[in-house]
């Protein structure tokens, strides 16, 4: 199905543009974008989380184009995390969709209770090791399930697969999936090299992504340090010419290597904060979130305290602190 008020011109594919549809989400950063091609299929790259909200919305800006949920044929997944791929399962019930998902997430995508009962273990775990309270422990795992709400796995039949590595066919082109790992352990972005358009997901945003605290693919009991492949990711997308950048939040811009630099720059000028704050006396991944993030809204407290470990991560592997166990509790030192 071709939207109406679209003209198919050959010589121009390349110049075709993702439609933004921004969508409301109750998680931190307010709204999600989904990104709606019309040609020569029907496809939505992510689609929010599940909420009458985020559906209605889909609705109406679905119908801006003269289409309905019905008409929907194809939604790429970028990363497993409720705000990109909750509603999903609900989109495919309401359609003939097939939902494309990479190899990383397709186990979220269809055992989705099961990987976020292990998800939950695993931070709560992290929590403890940080010096968090008990008290805070619990509102954490409160927080975690009342994310697992607006999230429902996906029917297997009407799941396919694409390499983390490979290519995918988004409206006309073939673009290069960019796995990206840092923000998600899941998160793939998509290139189309001619037009030089970018779809980042949270790869590149306005601000800094967080470096979410995740379980290992392989189910091990060792933590990703997300931050430390994040600037890797970063260092990958630098490369690339991209004129165009399609963030998973906010509005499209360009300059990708400016804003990279930036958050770069950030990253390591927090973690000289992180350093001094260990000369100082600060022993605990608590103690040092409670001064970086002194002012931070409450749901922002657990990014937060994803960020100081990350911070902390890059020292570690610079070798220039220790945090050895004590009580079960990392205790940081300057080597």
């Amino acid at each position: 199905m071709l939207c109406k008020h679209t003209i198919y011109d050959p010589k121009n594919i390349s110049m075709q543009k993702p439609i933004r549809i921004e969508l409301p989400t109750k998680f931190a950063m307010d709204t999600v974008n989904a990104y709606l091609f019309t040609e020569p299929e029907i496809t939505l790259v992510d689609c929010g989380e599940k909420s009458e909200e985020s559906w209605e919305k889909l609705n109406l800006e679905l119908k801006q184009h003269g289409l309905k949920i019905q008409d929907i044929q194809k939604i790429i997944i970028t990363h497993a995390h409720v705000d990109h791929m909750g509603q999903a399962a609900r989109l495919a019930a309401h359609s003939h969709a097939e939902v494309w998902v990479s190899d990383y997430v397709y186990e979220w995508a269809v055992n989705l209770a099961q990987n976020w009962a292990y998800r939950i273990d695993f931070l709560e775990n992290i929590t403890i090791q940080g010096g968090l309270s008990d008290g805070e422990q619990k509102m954490t795992r409160q927080g975690m399930e009342y994310i697992l709400g607006h999230w429902d796995p996906i029917p297997a039949e009407r799941i396919r697969t694409f390499s983390p590595t490979g290519n995918i066919q988004i409206g006309h082109q073939h673009w290069e999936v960019i796995y990206a790992p840092g923000h998600a352990i899941t998160q793939t972005c998509f290139y189309e090299p001619e037009s030089k358009q970018f779809l980042s997901a949270d790869m590149l945003l306005y601000i800094t992504p967080v470096a979410v605290i995740e379980s290992p693919l392989d189910r091990s009991t060792e933590r990703i340090p997300g931050l430390v492949q994040m600037l890797e990711s970063y260092q990958k997308v630098a490369a690339l010419d991209i004129l165009d950048v399609y963030p998973g939040h906010r509005e499209p811009f360009q300059g990708h290597r400016a804003l990279i630099e930036h958050q770069v720059t950030r990253i390591h000028n927090r973690k000289e904060q992180c350093y001094d704050l260990i000369k100082a006396g600060h022993r605990t991944v608590k103690s040092i979130f409670e001064v970086l993030y002194k002012d931070t809204p409450p749901q922002f407290k657990i990014p937060g305290f994803a960020m100081a470990i990350g911070y902390l991560d890059l020292l570690l592997q610079e070798g220039r602190i220790a945090n050895p166990l004590v009580d079960g509790v990392w205790q940081f030192e300057i080597l």
